[in-house]
């Protein structure tokens, strides 16, 4: 109850579900937000950015029949231990009668693209691994510790009432660092071609529309 309250008066409760709980356009930053993080955080993808944005590319057109059906890979996945509580679900209203199963189906379908967003990401990761050599309960593991948003501590969690996405930004960040600690080498090459292709991207903006 008191989690409640002060979600609400914080305004944290409303903000939450019109940035992820309601919000389809969220699948819009979220997907390459995912695409950069597994990438920077993870080894499965090659180092090579241009040849992991193919092996992305592939494995999302391969994943997203299971992904839009919630079948096959997605079962999975969830049956492996994936399951968690998504950024999507933050901020969605729940109740119970007839009010209430009208409210879930609201966020239900207001927060399905968001969702998949969120499922697509992981399930293609899954899949990466997999060819890689892993099991698929390895696999599962690699899909969901990358950005876990059922870890965190309990002073986090709490702070997070009423401090919309704390909790998840701690973990985005850990993950990132993480994949810093435990492959140094391979991270710095990975951030010089981001800030090579971020560069490029600025002197090309400067000689193209130099009024702006």
């Amino acid at each position: 109850t008191l989690a409640n309250i002060v979600g609400w008066l914080s305004g944290a409760k409303p903000l939450k579900a019109g940035a992820t709980g309601y919000n389809p356009a969220f699948a819009l930053s979220n997907i390459p937000r995912d695409i950069g993080l597994i990438w920077s955080a993870t080894t499965e993808y090659s180092k090579h950015l241009p040849v992991a944005v193919a092996q992305f590319a592939k494995d999302f057109v391969k994943v997203a029949p299971d992904v839009m059906k919630r079948t096959g890979r997605v079962q999975d996945y969830i049956n492996d231990g994936g399951g968690m509580t998504f950024l999507t679900y933050y901020g969605r209203l729940s109740g119970k009668g007839y009010v209430g199963e009208k409210i879930n189906s609201l966020g239900n379908l207001m927060g399905w693209t968001g969702e998949t967003s969120e499922l697509w990401s992981r399930i293609a990761l899954r899949d990466r691994a997999i060819a890689n050599g892993a099991s698929p309960k390895e696999a599962t593991a690699i899909a969901r510790r990358y950005l876990d948003f059922s870890q965190g501590g309990n002073i986090a969690k709490a702070l997070d009432t009423g401090l919309p996405y704390l909790n998840a930004g701690i973990q985005g960040t850990r993950g990132f660092l993480r994949g810093a600690k435990e492959h140094p080498a391979v991270f710095t090459y990975k951030m010089a071609q981001l800030g090579t292709l971020a560069t490029g991207l600025y002197m090309t903006n400067r000689v193209i529309n130099p009024e702006s």
